[in-house]
């Protein structure tokens, strides 16, 4: 009898260490081939791209998210950032459900924004309007946002282009593709961004001459009346985000635009095959 329980015993260890093996397995593949983020090497990021975090304090006060987040200054700055770190891209989406659920990518409260960042989220938390240079803020926003899709969630970027005589356009697809586990199921967090707009060459249209443009991209034509160039000489023309997305992708735009008498018609062929 003393020697079955013993088999049985050893029969049990033998299967909750082949358990715990291939558990430490599959977190190591998520961490290998993920890359995953931590606290130390978010910091390095941000102060390569010139941002520089310092650490204050531990903050709980998120009405969306339970776990306590690390709170940093933005040296120069009256921005601040919170980060969330997990364990894994699982873990992180979990927490995440309930921003994903409200606003997809996007959550603000207040004056927070919470952005996915593969096994992190990091939440930019914004002065109060009233007390600050908006435009500088401005800026820096957009910094730390380019900064969180191209560096720390690995986004990629394809443009497609084509002219006239007098114009360029362009169209630009963002995105990144996490693969995650969750339940024995593998399962993807996908964001993706695309936009189409058209630029003037030459520097004789201002702010008050009136464009008209007409277009037709998937079958769907439209125009736009009486619009105007913005400082970089660019229209912008679409712009959508979007959760999933499916490649190849083949897209096609044509546009024409009537200006100061002009008109010119351009044609955008777009393939995209989803390699990096």
């Amino acid at each position: 009898m003393g020697k079955i329980d013993r088999k049985w015993k050893i029969s049990i260890m033998i299967i909750a260490i082949s358990v715990f093996a291939i558990i430490i397995y599959l977190n190591y593949q998520e961490d290998n081939d993920g890359k995953l983020l931590t606290r130390k090497n978010i910091v390095e990021i941000f102060l390569d791209e010139e941002i520089k975090l310092k650490f204050e304090s531990m903050d709980d006060q998120s009405p969306y998210i339970e776990d306590e987040a690390m709170l940093y200054s933005i040296e120069g700055s009256s921005l601040k950032l919170k980060l969330y770190i997990y364990d894994s891209i699982s873990d992180k989406m979990t927490a995440y459900k309930p921003i994903h659920d409200m606003y997809d990518q996007w959550a603000s409260t207040g004056n927070e924004q919470y952005i996915s960042a593969k096994n992190a989220i990091i939440c930019i938390v914004m002065p109060d309007p009233h007390t600050i240079e908006f435009s500088t803020i401005n800026l820096l926003y957009t910094d730390i946002t380019d900064i969180i899709f191209e560096k720390l969630n690995d986004g990629k970027t394809k443009l497609c282009t084509s002219e006239s005589e007098n114009w360029e356009a362009i169209y630009e697809l963002k995105y990144y593709d996490h693969e995650y586990s969750l339940g024995g199921d593998v399962l993807h967090e996908t964001r993706a961004s695309d936009s189409f707009v058209i630029k003037y060459k030459n520097d004789d249209l201002t702010d008050k001459d009136l464009i008209d443009i007409e277009y037709d991209y998937k079958n769907i034509k439209g125009s736009i009346h009486e619009i105007t160039i913005n400082q970089s000489n660019l229209i912008n023309v679409y712009s959508n985000r979007r959760e999933t997305i499916s490649f190849p992708m083949d897209e096609q735009f044509n546009i024409t635009i009537h200006w100061l008498g002009n008109t010119e018609s351009i044609q955008v062929d777009c393939s995209i095959d989803g390699e990096a």
